[in-house]
């Protein structure tokens, strides 16, 4: 089944724009290089988070919703254990051959980053529950999509930052 929900193709399209903008930008960019996610899930994010051409150009089914959100919460516990606790030398804030405006804007995008992360945290949850509801909305007669993929449990404990 296709997802048409327009709020969560709407949900989906602030996710990428926060994601674009505020974890996956020049200034921290080079800090997930360490990480060690599969590139399945990263080429999930990528697609998931790009900007379309059009809007609600997305079409999505279940499985590739809740793929897409798994991988999302993959990426934000791996950043939460690798990255966080050693952003600023990651991502290298001594802004060698930026000027003093460049290094200024990289200094609050890593002092902001712990909270970005937390938002997209947040937005990840958000349309989880969105999805979830769809799903048991859809399968009144039926096992829902994600009560037939035990793997999907775990996106909230993934979630959440301990």
């Amino acid at each position: 089944m296709i997802v048409k929900d327009s709020d969560i193709i709407r949900a989906i399209e602030e996710l990428g724009e926060h994601y674009r903008s505020n974890i996956n930008n020049k200034y921290i960019k080079k800090a997930f290089l360490n990480l060690t996610l599969d590139i399945s899930d990263l080429n999930r994010i990528t697609g998931f988070t790009e900007k379309a051409d059009y809007p609600m150009a997305h079409e999505y089914g279940f499985a590739e919703l809740y793929e897409n959100l798994l991988a999302l919460a993959r990426f934000i516990r791996e950043v939460n254990s690798i990255i966080l606790p050693n952003i600023r030398a990651l991502v290298g804030t001594a802004g060698g051959g930026m000027d003093e405006k460049e290094k200024i804007i990289q200094e609050i995008a890593v002092n902001n980053f712990p909270s970005n992360l937390g938002i997209l945290s947040d937005m990840v949850h958000r349309i989880f529950l969105m999805v979830y509801e769809l799903d048991k909305e859809s399968n009144k007669n039926s096992r829902t999509f994600f009560s037939r993929n035990p793997d999907l449990k775990s996106i909230g404990q993934l979630l959440i930052n301990e």
